[in-house]
């Protein structure tokens, strides 16, 4: 039996990635969070990005420039 698995492409995984900037900036919003919260939300932001980067080779401020337009925009349909 073979495993199923999810490989999404460049744009899809950016798209998650911009989900999931989006959802951390409402949760800075609407609560007031510690220094120590906002730091572990910007680190997590970083490793999806490094994860992302490394699996399609390009660099992580490109996942993060792509990341945050993706988040953007979906704050922007809200």
């Amino acid at each position: 039996m073979g495993k199923a698995y999810f490989q999404p492409t460049y744009e899809e995984a950016v798209a998650i990635v911009g989900r999931r900037i989006a959802e951390r900036r409402e949760e800075m919003d609407e609560s007031s969070m510690d220094t120590s919260s906002v730091r572990r939300a910007f680190d997590a932001t970083i490793q999806d990005a490094t994860l992302i980067a490394e699996l399609f080779g390009v660099t992580t401020r490109q996942v993060l420039d792509d990341s945050e337009r993706e988040s953007r925009e979906r704050e922007e349909e809200i």
